[in-house]
């Protein structure tokens, strides 16, 4: 060591910051830059999984949110089944549209029906199987009655889960004599089916 020693400090100054400045040199390339290196790997994974555990948060947060206003709209309106193929679906819904209408006291009602394509461009459309598509089967009311007898009709029809949607409320006072307060609504009922597309030959 002391051998080392003496010969270093024969050296002249030049050569000494030389080999202190190749030692330096070497230092940073074989230890300090691989660990720099690796640090920035681990900071960036970091920075990473912090992004996706953020991400999940806010997700998490909406998906509460969103929950929370559907059991809000299950507890005001009820549960909506979802579109199925089903031949009886329109039986069975004129069935609920009469069992409502038939619980109030109505001065004059009318229907008439008809079945209308949701549209491709319809989330719901995007979703089903594709060999089917969506097509509301809509029911058009118009009544004459007191307005708590039209409120009642309206509240059941929202409630039950064959009602997919009202789609139209419109209401205005009766005309005519000795009409008093009843009203005159137009109300329009859908229910959503499963239609089989036609084969293209």
């Amino acid at each position: 060591m002391t051998s080392f020693a003496t010969r270093w400090a024969g050296l002249p100054r030049a050569i000494r910051w030389a080999a202190m400045g190749a030692a330096g040199v070497a230092f940073y390339f074989g230890v300090a830059e691989p660990v720099l290196d690796a640090t920035s790997r681990v900071k960036a994974r970091a920075d990473a999984k912090a992004a996706i555990l953020a991400q999940y948060q806010q997700n998490r947060q909406q998906m509460e949110a969103a929950d929370k206003t559907v059991a809000i709209g299950v507890s005001r309106l009820g549960n909506i089944e979802m579109p199925v193929e089903s031949e009886t679906r329109a039986v069975e819904f004129n069935r609920v549209i009469d069992d409502i209408l038939s619980r109030q006291d109505l001065a004059d009602r009318s229907s008439t029906s008809r079945s209308v394509p949701l549209g491709n461009n319809s989330t719901l459309n995007m979703v089903v199987d594709s060999a089917f598509r969506v097509e509301r089967l809509v029911t058009d009311l118009q009544l004459t009655g007191e307005p708590e007898a039209i409120a009642a009709i309206i509240a059941d029809l929202e409630r039950h889960p064959l009602v997919t949607t009202l789609s139209r409320v419109q209401m205005r006072k009766a005309e005519g004599r000795d009409t008093g307060r009843s009203l005159r609504a137009s109300i329009s009922v859908e229910t959503w089916v499963l239609v089989k597309k036609a084969r293209n030959r």
